[in-house]
């Protein structure tokens, strides 16, 4: 649900865009888990405290580019409707390899990158956008992949 309706949950601020913030109070004491082996326990990590893990860079920089691959593509029939579980803690791996065109996690070499509209890329990434997981990969590339540099 928080996915689907940021604004909705209260994780918005007064512009619409989610604030890159910690979510729970002892995220300070988390923070060795921020980069933890178990992937499972780094991303959900990750999303509980995106501030305690420095994924708040509000610069305009991902923490993560998208890389071109020639055989970007969805190997599933059903990516589309299934968008929502690219980020999902455990469905990710299998969305990595079935999905990694629909879910942003390649791009194909003739991409262009851009941005929908420069403007709101720059005022949504002062909360934090180019990293912050409440919007998908595939969201955050499409509407500002230049400006958060996830693509060249």
């Amino acid at each position: 649900m928080v996915d689907m309706c940021p604004h909705t949950c209260g994780l918005c601020d007064l512009t619409g865009v989610p604030r890159c913030k910690d979510n729970n109070k002892i995220c300070p004491d988390l923070k060795d888990s921020c980069n933890d082996a178990n992937p499972i326990t780094k991303a959900a990590t990750r999303q509980l405290c995106p501030e305690t893990c420095g994924d708040c860079s509000g610069t305009g920089a991902t923490t993560d580019p998208v890389p071109r691959t020639a055989d970007c593509k969805d190997v599933a029939t059903n990516c589309d409707t299934q968008k929502d579980l690219c980020e999902n803690t455990f469905y990710k791996a299998l969305m990595k390899t079935d999905c990694q065109l629909s879910c942003g996690w390649c791009i194909p070499t003739n991409y262009v990158c851009k941005d929908m509209n420069s403007d709101d890329c720059a005022k949504w990434d002062a909360d934090g956008f180019c990293n912050n997981t409440a919007y998908s990969r595939k969201m955050r590339l499409d509407q500002c992949g230049k400006y958060c540099k996830m693509c060249t």
